[in-house]
């Protein structure tokens, strides 16, 4: 499976409140689970949880393409 590129984002408090980049990621999928979210790898033929993020109001996590 190829993996994909992740951003880590959070709403600025800026005058413009552009988002922003708070941390990359590389994994095969995302999993978004209530307040939480989990990248994840497969490893043969099981998934493998490389990292996880409690998100906070203001906080999301998308794609990169």
């Amino acid at each position: 499976m190829e993996k994909k590129k992740f951003g880590y984002y959070r709403q600025s408090k800026g005058v413009l409140q552009q988002p922003e980049l708070i941390r990359e990621f590389e994994a095969e999928k995302m999993d978004h689970n209530k307040d939480y979210v989990t990248f994840i790898n497969w490893v043969g033929t099981s998934q493998q949880t490389i990292g996880a993020i409690h998100l906070d109001k203001g906080e999301w996590v998308a794609e990169i393409k």
